[in-house]
């Protein structure tokens, strides 16, 4: 099965993104964004930073409800995005496309390594606002860890939404790919609040014994 038609149609949202970067921020020329974004981008790499922050999360027993929601829309991104949807779609990166014939011709410049996998979703962006939408619907609801876990999970997803802009701004993602990434961050958070339902009365209960081994008793 190919998706050939349909990612012709995304070209029309895909190429006139592409131009507008291209000329208004002049990626690979050496300037702020340059920096600004290659440095951004490495925030979505293996999921690394969501991973490690999630189990931080995990220590405090107040946040440690909305933690465990966020692990598990991050668990579930990873198969869907990276098990299922690349390999369904195989789409290629922006810079093995042949542009030929497709009405827009760009040039990529090479800011960070070339990524060797399938483009569509982006997973860097599936990654980052499973996240942190993981996190903030785990916080709004009776598992938050306080206001203030909400406003930091707020401030989680601008950063995911800056992750997602970098992909294409560095040339590795189309427009449609972060669009993908969004969504299917948004599902994998919603899911994991929903399995976490199910699984609350288990996780009660492993709570309990971890709280006594910590105190000693």
């Amino acid at each position: 099965m190919t998706f050939d038609g349909l990612f012709d149609t995304f070209l029309r949202l895909d190429g006139p993104v592409f131009q507008w970067v291209e000329a208004h921020m002049h990626p690979g020329s050496g300037n702020f964004w340059d920096s600004f974004f290659s440095i951004v981008t490495r925030l979505g790499d293996g999921g690394v930073f969501w991973i490690v922050l999630a189990l931080v999360l995990f220590i405090p027993k107040r946040t440690r409800k909305a933690a465990a929601v966020m692990a598990c829309a991050l668990a579930l991104d990873v198969v869907i995005t990276n098990g299922i949807l690349k390999v369904l779609f195989e789409r290629p990166r922006p810079y093995d496309f042949n542009w030929a014939g497709s009405g827009w011709d760009f040039i990529f410049h090479q800011l960070v390594e070339k990524e060797h996998d399938f483009s569509f979703p982006s997973g860097h962006t599936g990654v980052s606002f499973a996240g942190a939408l993981g996190l903030l619907f785990g916080a709004k609801r009776k598992w938050f860890g306080g206001k203030g876990l909400r406003i930091f999970a707020v401030l989680l997803t601008v950063l995911a939404a800056l992750v997602g802009f970098s992909r294409i701004y560095i040339g590795v993602h189309y427009a449609t790919d972060v669009i993908g990434g969004v969504l299917v961050g948004l599902v994998c958070a919603a899911l994991a609040v929903l399995v976490f339902r199910l699984m609350e009365p288990l996780f009660d209960r492993l709570n309990v014994k971890l709280e006594r081994k910590l105190s000693g008793k």
